[in-house]
């Protein structure tokens, strides 16, 4: 009794096993994508492009700290300064035609005008820009991703189909089989039939071979590993989002303007005074004293101010090339959107096809196999040729493939229109 429990528990924890591991086999396209975009090599490219962005902010931080400075300067000239004159019994000291200075010099700014805000406001304009192009590659591999995805999908209902009427062909040779070893039947139709199933077989090849070959490039952009055992399931979409359009294009382009009127705030700064404050100490010879022919220290403090008065325009014409700059983008914004509205339209008209082709299939289907059933009772009492039963089975074949080819063309077509508003 004991051994029969353990064995009961084995048994069920082995079923429990094995239908986790069947299940753990479904892959979604959600997870594809997700893991495509993280496995990029671009991916990595966010965190480099937020450490540069630092480092330059650090760095204009830096110029707001005082600037120390070490100059040196030894020199030997012709001529140095003399007095005219000469007076008895009075020695006029000279300076020496070698000169040396050292000193220690610091800068600070006290107002520039607001140019460290704008050059900030601009930097994180270049960010923005940079991490908006390496999302918007990103999301062409989300889009690659997809396509492949699909094909896998494509492929795997084509075989599932073509399997089903594979069943179908070997039960109805099967049948004629018996009838000719008992004298009933023709063996030409044995003949028709293995033909059949002879060209199914090279199908299902042929497929196999392009579902590895497109799972090898999935695997490449996924590193999932998936295999010929993975069972690739559709998205469920029923209504489609609303037609806001959200493309990375679009927001770049928009960045691009609002980083021009950044830079119309740097030529403002031009404008405007800037003060700064100078200290200076060290020793020489001559030091401040020109006359001194000894080693002096000296030292100095003071200010500096600085003020473009006139620029003969200069800077009210860059502000016109940045508005025309600005308005030349507005004109691109526009363009994209009309791109876009019309591929929208496109593909609305699309999936309404879908949708219709979807509708009608299982009338198809009702039909098609009412002919069949009835080319089989043909068929069966002689009124009917092989030929002419495997073509009505081939038309049921591909109505079955149809409606799952409309369904899937469905779902990739709503696809297309989220992924042309940038929503996928």
């Amino acid at each position: 009794m004991k051994y029969k429990k353990k064995f009961l528990t084995l048994l069920l924890l082995s079923v429990f096993t094995y239908t986790y591991a069947q299940e753990a086999r479904v892959i979604s396209l959600q997870e594809c994508m997700e893991q495509a975009v993280i496995n990029h090599p671009l991916y990595g490219q966010h965190r480099m492009q937020s450490q540069l962005q630092s480092l330059k902010t650090d760095n204009l931080k830096a110029e707001l700290l005082p600037q120390l400075s070490i100059n040196g300067k030894a020199s030997l000239q012709n001529e140095v300064i003399e007095l005219p004159i000469s007076l008895p019994g009075i020695s006029i000291p000279s300076v020496s035609k070698d000169q040396y200075r050292l000193s220690l010099d610091v800068n600070q700014a006290l107002y520039r005008g607001g140019l460290n805000k704008f050059q900030n406001r601009i930097e994180k304009d270049n960010l923005a820009i940079a991490d908006m192009l390496i999302d918007k590659e990103l999301y062409n591999v989300k889009a690659q991703t997809k396509n492949l995805f699909f094909q896998i999908v494509l492929l795997d209902k084509q075989k599932q189909i073509v399997s089903s009427y594979q069943k179908v062909l070997e039960s109805k040779y099967k049948e004629v089989q018996v009838l000719v070893a008992e004298g009933v039947g023709l063996a030409s139709v044995l003949d028709v039939l293995k033909l059949e199933l002879i060209n199914i077989k090279q199908e299902l090849n042929s497929l196999s071979t392009a579902r590895n070959a497109i799972i090898q490039n999935l695997n490449e952009l996924t590193q999932l590993q998936l295999g010929a055992d993975f069972a690739f399931t559709l998205p469920q979409i029923s209504d489609l989002p609303a037609s806001d359009q959200n493309r990375f294009e679009y927001h770049i382009l928009t960045m691009q303007q609002q980083k021009l009127e950044n830079s119309k705030g740097m030529l403002e700064v031009k404008n405007k005074p800037m003060v700064f404050a100078f200290a200076t100490a060290g020793v020489g010879r001559p030091g401040f004293n020109m006359l001194s022919n000894s080693f002096d220290d000296f030292y100095m403090l003071g200010l500096n101010l600085k003020w473009n008065l006139w620029d003969w325009n200069k800077i009210k014409t860059e502000k016109k090339i940045v508005d025309i700059n600005k308005d030349l983008i507005e004109s691109q914004k526009q363009n994209f959107e009309l791109s876009i509205q019309l591929g929208l339209n496109q593909l609305y008209a699309e999936i309404e096809k879908q949708q219709s082709l979807v509708t009608d299939d299982p009338e198809i289907i009702k039909l098609r196999t009412n002919v069949v059933e009835t080319a089989e009772a043909q068929f069966n009492n002689g009124s009917l040729s092989s030929s002419d039963l495997v073509a009505e089975m081939q038309k049921l074949n591909q109505a079955k493939l149809n409606q799952e080819l409309h369904k899937i063309a469905l779902i990739n077509s709503k696809l297309a229109y989220i992924e042309l508003l940038g929503k996928l």
